[in-house]
């Protein structure tokens, strides 16, 4: 699915807040209405490859707490456009503050995407780390997988593209695994130092393990391109943002557009895989690109 000049601009960031007490959890939304006056909301971030953990940023005019800052918790944040090309993140809220003060007061929000407990070193409950020994000569990298996300709550494994998930259960063990008294994420750091070949990427309650040299195998069609430059066999791609892209998806301009040479390539006929993304987007203001990292396909 591509931009069109109208749809590009009409944008959408809807929010609901988790927020617990001693007593118990409640939530409190921030929504974009369809027609008329839209809330002040901008969201920016970093959405690195092959890493379990991502940061987010979101800021917010004139929002008024129902309850105090510390008792936010987790937030659902779903940016895009009306056309239905949106996505949405789920994540921790790793800080809260007030960045700016009246007449138009900001709320800032630091997202963090993944699992908080893993990487604060809190106290760990036994029932959240795994203490299993794991031979070459026995043991499946499915299994060791699943395995992890059994200590994370309401977490899934998502293996892109799906035929992937066959092949990683036949691949070889250069070695014993040892996951004794180990958080997911110490886990998965282990995994991804023994199998090279894999990425894992943390995206709200989904873990996404992918072929690292070959991607996802989604290709998005970049319909408008402010910049782009070639630095010697990887590339820098300046773009309205497409909240779809992902790390290890691939991107291609539009032919049709962008039949001209970037350095050495065509950039109307080559796919990129995408390593990192930088973006910034914001319901009422002009901001809204993103800055993809790229290399080509095999």
């Amino acid at each position: 699915m591509g931009l069109d000049t109208y749809k590009m601009f009409d944008k959408i960031i809807n929010i609901s807040f988790s927020m617990t007490n001693m007593e118990s959890v409640t939530f409190d939304n921030v929504f974009t209405p369809l027609t008329g006056r839209k809330p002040k909301i901008a969201i920016s971030g970093k959405l690195i490859g092959n890493s379990t953990i991502s940061a987010l940023q979101l800021r917010i005019t004139n929002y008024y707490p129902s309850q105090p800052l510390s008792n936010y918790k987790r937030v659902s944040i779903t940016a895009g456009y009306k056309n239905g090309m949106y996505s949405t993140f789920t994540g921790e809220i790793f800080s809260c503050f007030i960045s700016s003060h009246p007449p138009d007061k900001e709320t800032t929000f630091t997202v963090i995407i993944g699992h908080q407990v893993d990487y604060l070193n809190i106290e760990r409950k036994a029932e959240k780390v795994i203490n299993k020994n794991y031979s070459k000569d026995t043991s499946n990298l499915v299994t060791i997988l699943n395995d992890i996300i059994s200590v994370i709550d309401g977490c899934s494994i998502v293996y892109q593209p799906a035929t992937y998930q066959a092949i990683v259960a036949k691949m070889d063990f250069p070695q014993d695994i040892n996951l004794s008294n180990c958080s997911a994420s110490e886990a998965f750091l282990k995994v991804q130092e023994a199998f090279p070949e894999i990425a894992i990427r943390v995206d709200g309650d989904y873990i996404y393990v992918i072929e690292d040299e070959k991607g996802t195998g989604i290709i998005h069609s970049l319909d408008y391109i402010l910049s782009a430059r070639d630095d010697s066999g990887s590339f820098t791609i300046v773009a309205p943002w497409n909240p779809q892209i992902r790390p290890y998806d691939n991107v291609q301009a539009n032919p049709i557009y962008f039949a001209t040479l970037i350095g050495s390539m065509n950039l109307g006929v080559k796919i990129l895989r995408v390593v990192n993304i930088d973006f910034s987007f914001a319901t009422c203001s002009e901001e809204n690109q993103m800055t993809l990292f790229c290399v080509r396909t095999i």
